[in-house]
């Protein structure tokens, strides 16, 4: 009977370390890395790279519409845009981070960037989502550098269909609209009322910018702050963490969507 027990723990074992192997890898080979340390060109200084030094982490949410999933809002158009720019700092202990929202139609001075053959993007006075439009995530990395002298030590960028899967994989997120909302610009249609949205509806609560507040872009930033917030208490309730399919559904799902620096390449 010993011996029985002895070699059902041993398989269960064996079967989790396998499990948990094949889950690194497969979460892994999701991730999207990038190197843009030579279209990135002259930087701030960096601070000492010991372990506990603060981070700043600049997180783009890509609207794409090319790509599979990602004509969100049935415009047909093509190329991307960064809707989302939040600056994440994360403290020198660990103990607490906090974001800032950049506002995408803040008219801002473009600096000069280049393209992913490192041809020249001349700049110009230009809204601030313009310069990932035009280069990508490194673009808006030097145009953040350059314009507050403050270095970026990760980024991440996230797309629109990625993050829909995100929210799909905990069962949604409850959100609260305050009125019925009829976009016909962004073409997004919600009603009001609190509920847990999923799917395209949550993405258009994060988008949208018409309708729903007088101050526009600033009430998205607002609007989406709280959004990744509460996002986040759920991802760390017991709802999700102790559901290992939900936790591992969002996981791929996160790694999925997600392209990175190349010192930020593995899950660990």
């Amino acid at each position: 009977m010993l011996a029985l027990f002895g070699y059902g723990i041993l398989t269960l074992t064996l079967g989790l370390g396998l499990f948990s192997a094949y889950t690194y890898r497969h979460l892994n080979e999701n991730l999207n890395i990038l190197n843009l340390d030579e279209q990135l060109g002259d930087r701030p200084d960096v601070a000492d790279d010991a372990p506990k030094e603060a981070l700043n982490v600049l997180v783009m949410g890509s609207d794409s519409r090319d790509g599979k999933g990602n004509n969100i809002d049935g415009l047909n158009e093509s190329g991307q845009r960064s809707d989302t720019t939040i600056l994440f700092h994360l403290s020198a202990d660990r103990t607490f981070s906090y974001g800032v929202s950049l506002p995408r139609d803040a008219m801002v001075e473009r600096p000069t960037c280049y393209d992913d053959e490192m041809k020249e993007i001349p700049g110009g006075f230009d809204m601030w989502n313009a310069a990932f439009s035009y280069g990508g995530p490194a673009c808006t990395i030097r145009q953040f550098e350059q314009l507050t002298d403050v270095r970026i030590n990760h980024f991440v960028v996230l797309d629109f269909n990625g993050f829909k899967d995100m929210v799909d994989a905990i069962d949604g997120v409850e959100v609260c609209v305050p009125e019925d909302v009829d976009d016909e610009v962004g073409n997004i249609h919600l009603k009001a009322g609190t509920r847990t949205v999923e799917g395209q509806e949550a993405l258009d609560y994060v988008r949208i910018r018409h309708g729903i507040s007088d101050n526009g872009d600033i009430g998205r930033m607002k609007r989406q702050q709280v959004f990744i917030a509460a996002m986040a208490n759920k991802v760390m309730s017991k709802g999700v963490m102790a559901r290992p399919d939900r936790l591992f559904s969002f996981l791929d799902a996160a790694t999925k969507s997600l392209s990175l620096d190349n010192d930020l390449d593995s899950v660990k």
